[in-house]
């Protein structure tokens, strides 16, 4: 046989040969992927005490098609953040894990990836398609891309990522997609909760500095407020400064750093069978939560969701997580023993320590309950009040009362998202006006500017109240608030029922 004849056989079994590893490779790949998703699983299951799914929950109006005024509500909607380099970016995490119709679920992710893209401030979307074996819904990225308008101010789409899950990872699917994330700050959602209040969530997290911090922040109803706020814990002594959630997905910003951080904590967090079964006593998705946050040492910061909201979506009351005493403190107690027996120097330290007093921003100058329309964030540092969120509600019949007697230092305003060029500031409601003075934050040098303005006290007709007009030099302002100055006291209180910025309503 001739050399012309040996060497187009060789090369026919070299390319067969090449094939056949090229389509082995393939496998393997294939095969690992399922196989780590199916270890992740079991992992989550041993870590959790139970099966990782998700919290079969009372779902929102979300999970149904979507009602027109909640579509006409989301249209109108615009972010007061314009497009800028400037702008810290944030990946919006969207993890469907819960089991529906398919055209439900899909009419209410396009809603959600509607409301996303009018805030310059997501730069990325996730979202995370769990256990697509069991639904069949297999999410295309260019058929999602292709229902959503352009942006209200022509900037560029955010990018769009879909990773369809073949594997159930349930309440860490979350965590999973953050840690993929393109940019350091994660918005955990889900397509069962619309949060309409983001420029406010967005606006507390920048000025308590929560990324540096790596501070979670989210939003709350106030039933959920006072239960979860009971289980705050600040021990200086033992390096503690630690608080709960119930659930990421109402609504909460997050350093992607914490994700990353919370899968290395679990490896190192296998339980014992005793302990195993507290975690059976709640849902999974709760215990997670609940763990991840406390394991952040860091007190989560709320804001509290506007009374209105719940109209809006039409969506049944907020449901309170169970919250479990023993679970807790066992989360508690894991935190600081890992804290106590560890390098003080090793940084940085896979359960950090609190940061000193002096480094917290004090949550009642950023804003503790957003006002319906967006733009503002009530500031107070009097006493909780459920009836927060009816100081900035826009309805002046609903009103904040606050009877106690208040001391020098006691405060009530706003803080806006946008800086507002102020003239006229009108306060509804009940005050002793020579017991208050004004003061105004500057946008400029960001000093507090007591103003020597007396009131015009008018009586509104309906509904009958008191509306108190402060008339100023025209000043841009990040805040506002009427304090009690040194020397003075207050001891009837102060009703607040609605405010007004210049000719605008806080609404």
């Amino acid at each position: 046989m001739s050399g012309q004849d040996i060497f187009p056989d060789l090369e026919k079994h070299q390319s067969y040969r090449t094939k056949r590893r090229v389509l082995f490779i393939a496998a393997l790949i294939l095969v690992g992927y399922v196989a780590t998703t199916r270890i992740l699983e079991y992992l989550i299951r041993l870590l959790n005490g139970s099966t990782p799914i998700a919290w079969d929950q009372q779902v929102s109006s979300l999970s149904r098609p979507p009602p027109a005024h909640l579509i006409k509500t989301i249209e109108q909607r615009r972010s007061n953040y314009q497009s800028s380099s400037a702008l810290l970016g944030i990946t919006a995490i969207i993890s469907l894990a819960l089991r529906k119709e398919r055209e439900s679920r899909a009419g209410g992710l396009e809603l959600l990836l509607q409301f996303l893209v009018k805030y310059p401030f997501v730069k990325e979307i996730i979202i995370w398609n769990d256990d697509v074996t069991s639904s069949g819904l297999n999410l295309n990225g260019e058929d999602l891309l292709s229902t959503l308008k352009s942006t209200d101010d022509g900037t560029p789409l955010p990018i769009l990522r879909v990773i369809n899950s073949p594997g159930r990872m349930g309440e860490m699917s979350r965590h999973m997609a953050c840690s993929l994330a393109k940019f350091d700050t994660c918005y955990h959602t889900d397509e069962n909760l619309l949060n309409l209040n983001l420029d406010t969530l967005y606006t507390k997290y920048l000025e308590s500095d929560g990324e540096s911090e790596a501070t979670i922040v989210d939003h709350a109803s106030p039933e959920e407020y006072v239960a979860e706020s009971a289980y705050n814990l600040w021990q200086p002594d033992y390096s503690l400064n630690a608080g709960i959630i119930s659930q990421l997905s109402r609504g909460s910003l997050a350093a992607k750093r914490l994700s990353t951080r919370y899968f290395q904590q679990l490896t190192t967090a296998l339980r014992s069978p005793e302990e195993s079964d507290i975690w059976l006593s709640i849902p999974p998705s709760v215990s997670s939560d609940i763990q991840f946050s406390i394991w952040s040492n860091r007190r989560p910061l709320k804001l509290i969701t506007p009374v209105q909201s719940s109209l809006i979506t039409d969506s049944p009351p907020t449901k309170i997580a169970y919250l479990d005493p023993e679970f807790i403190d066992n989360a508690y107690g894991r935190l600081n023993q890992t804290i106590q027996t560890s390098d003080p120097f090793l940084v940085p330290s896979m359960f950090p320590r609190a940061l000193p007093s002096h480094h917290l921003k004090p949550e009642s100058e950023i804003g503790l309950a957003s006002a319906y329309d967006d733009r503002s964030m009530l500031i107070t540092n009097l006493n909780f009040s459920s009836e927060w969120p009816l100081a900035v509600d826009g309805e002046l019949s609903t009103c904040w009362k606050d009877l106690s007697g208040t001391e020098h230092g006691s405060f009530v305003g706003l803080n806006f998202v946008k800086n507002v060029q102020l003239k006229r500031l009108t306060f509804f409601g009940k005050v002793e006006p020579e017991n208050w003075k004004l003061e105004l934050l500057s946008a400029n040098d960001q000093k507090w500017i007591s103003k020597s303005v007396v009131p015009k006290i008018i009586t509104h007709q309906e509904p009958p109240l008191t509306k108190f007009v402060y008339d100023t030099t025209s000043t841009l302002v990040k805040k506002v608030r009427l304090i009690i100055p040194q020397g003075k006291s207050n001891l009837n209180g102060i009703t607040v029922c609605g405010w007004m910025i210049n000719e605008d309503w806080v609404v």
